[in-house]
């Protein structure tokens, strides 16, 4: 679900900070354009590290239910649908279960997720998770993996402005595994 005016945010794109600060100052002003459904029960929004804010910053718990892959051939980086979560029983739950079950008319998202430790992902070299995917000791027939469906991330919700044209985005962290045949 996007506010009215924003629109999916596309990777390359970069961020104008004018633009960002402008769409923040008129949100902690209360603006009209963020709809009553986007607020706490008292009106404002929260965001850690500037005290009561607005448009800029939200934490949701999901659970990742697909990925796919942003280029061909593949940069070891993936974009995610998910499903907002809330906690279900306690402790770790069942195994194979665990313990987090979709939020009853929780929010969603399709291919709107980006996984920080893929950010600087390439085809070669050390990636987000630490591993040198062309270095001697990688082995054949191997390769990062995206996030798994099934893990619950805490998403961060980001509401931001590039050329004038305002976005919003989920991020996450989540380390690659790696994964393969042997010979």
């Amino acid at each position: 679900m996007s506010l009215p005016g924003y629109k999916r945010v596309k990777p390359g794109d970069t961020l104008s900070a004018k633009r960002y600060n402008a769409l923040e100052d008129t949100a902690q002003k209360g603006s009209d354009a963020i709809p009553n459904s986007y607020r706490d029960a008292d009106g404002s929004y929260s965001r850690p590290g500037r005290g009561r804010n607005t448009a800029g910053t939200e934490f949701i718990r999901a659970r990742i239910t697909a990925s796919t892959e942003v280029d061909t051939p593949s940069t070891n980086r993936w974009t995610y649908s998910w499903v907002e979560v809330e906690k279900a029983v306690v402790g770790y739950g069942t195994a194979g279960v665990g313990s987090w079950s979709t939020k009853a008319g929780g929010r969603s998202g399709v291919n709107d997720a980006f996984n920080h430790c893929e950010n600087l992902n390439d085809t070669t070299g050390t990636q987000g998770n630490g591993v040198n995917v062309d270095g001697a000791g990688f082995p054949a027939n191997f390769a990062l993996q995206p996030a798994r469906v099934g893990v619950v991330v805490l998403l961060e919700r980001i509401l931001f402005s590039v050329s004038e044209v305002n976005y919003e985005e989920y991020w996450f962290s989540y380390e690659s595994g790696i994964d393969g045949t042997c010979d």
